[in-house]
């Protein structure tokens, strides 16, 4: 599969297209929204698998500002869910956050070369 070019440069959240309809209802996207557990991206396995953003009270993001398609296969850590049939990609300004947008090189000391 190739990688979506409109992807590249940006950060983007990803979501089904019920679920940008509560967004666009919020005005936001909302770091804990009011949907169960039971259809949260990786939460099926219990709270000690939950993601790493989620202990951090924020809201999963792709980075694709710096992003080489070809040193990284980036469908092993995009998701893909089956039981939507749709996605939608978001983009967000990560210039409005200001200091509230954290990389992962701010914040995991693996990811200072790697990522």
């Amino acid at each position: 599969m190739e990688f979506p070019s409109e992807l590249f440069g940006s950060v983007w959240h990803t979501t089904s297209l019920e679920r940008y309809s509560m967004i666009v209802v919020n005005g936001c996207i909302k770091v804990n929204p009011d949907i169960p557990d039971s259809e949260r991206w990786g939460t099926k396995l219990g709270e000690k698998h939950f993601p790493f953003v989620r202990s951090l009270g924020g809201i999963s993001v792709f980075d694709f500002r710096d992003f080489d398609v070809d040193a990284t296969d980036w469908a092993t850590f995009v998701p893909c869910r089956t039981d939507w049939q749709n996605a939608v990609w978001i983009e967000v300004d990560i210039s409005k956050l200001g200091d509230r947008f954290k990389s992962a090189q701010s914040i995991s000391p693996l990811c200072q070369d790697s990522c």
